[in-house]
């Protein structure tokens, strides 16, 4: 028959003997999906190495832009290494070059961590909607975005033909963003809205910055939003979840840059005392359905705690 001739060529790709036709297509199959298990778990080893190497990779051209930029950043030495003025000149460079001693460190800590920039792009996709509902992302309603890392917000936002800019300190990220054709600025979050004038700007976005902040710092640069965001503008801050206990008691530890968690109806309290209105609590970013647990309502319980939103973002208009 034709199905036992397809069977019996098939059957040669894994063996050279004679096979009984009653047993081909149960062996073949077998057969089969043997190869395809080690050729799946070939394929895995092979990905973790190439994931390997492009963090290894991330890391060298890290630290190759961030030893270039202190090269650039040189001062000449014209003048007479006894001149008060030029000792203090050189302290004061000194200084600001350990400032940034470990952005490269911290760019390929972000790289290993944080996840590819496709993933990252793909989650920032939900504030997309917001965004455009709210009218901004134009020449006369610009996006600043503080804290920019990456730029990955920045890109989709260029990618959607929307009008923003950002600000970050990390000059390893700064000069990635660059190559980019991102407009970026290298200045901290608070001195950078300081800078801009009053209602000048359609949103305010920030992307895992608030964490990072001293509680007054953080009061500040609210402050300092509202006073930019022209009216009906848009205020954005996304930002770890303490609810859910994985995030609270372990992986927010992980970032050792980070201050402490904000549980999300303190950040909306602050929002809305701060003069925001209409402020919202968005919670992002669950584990994946095979993570979860099923079967009663206390694997429901547990899903709402360890294995509910990761993130949160807190969104406020100005009147």
């Amino acid at each position: 028959m034709f199905i036992t001739k397809v069977i019996r060529r098939f059957s040669r790709l894994f063996t050279t003997k004679p096979i009984d036709p009653n047993h081909t297509a149960t062996d073949a199959l077998g057969r089969l999906s043997q190869a395809i298990t080690e050729l799946e778990t070939r394929i895995e080893l092979l990905q973790q190495e190439r994931n390997k190497d492009l963090r290894q990779i991330s890391y060298l051209t890290s630290a190759l832009h961030l030893q270039q930029g202190r090269f650039d950043a040189r001062p000449p030495n014209t003048k007479s290494p006894s001149d008060d003025s030029t000792t203090a000149a050189q302290s004061a460079h000194a200084a600001q070059e350990e400032a940034h001693a470990r952005d490269a460190w911290y760019a390929a800590f972000q790289d290993r961590f944080r996840g590819s920039r496709e993933d990252i792009k793909m989650r920032l996709h939900a504030h997309l909607p917001r965004v455009r509902a709210a009218g901004v992302g134009t020449e006369a309603m610009p996006i600043v975005d503080l804290g920019c890392g990456r730029g990955e917000w920045l890109e989709l936002l260029k990618d959607e033909g929307l009008k923003a800019r950002g600000a970050d300190l990390n000059r390893v990220s700064i000069a990635r963003c660059r190559e980019m054709g991102l407009e970026i600025a290298e200045e901290d979050a608070l001195s950078y809205l300081r800078n801009i004038p009053d209602t000048a700007v359609g949103a305010v976005t920030g992307f895992h910055i608030i964490e990072h902040l001293p509680f007054d710092v953080l009061l500040a640069l609210l402050d300092e939003t509202h006073r930019v965001l022209k009216p009906g503008g848009l205020a954005i801050f996304e930002t770890p979840n303490p609810q859910n206990v994985m995030v609270g008691s372990c992986t927010f530890y992980l970032d050792p840059t980070h201050r402490r968690p904000i549980p999300a109806g303190l950040m909306q309290f602050v929002m809305e005392m701060q003069g925001f209105t209409a402020v919202e609590v968005v919670p992002l970013h669950p584990y994946p359905e095979r993570a979860q647990v099923h079967g009663s309502n206390l694997a429901e319980r547990f899903n709402e705690y360890f294995h509910g939103p990761q993130d949160y973002a807190v969104l406020g208009r100005k009147p």
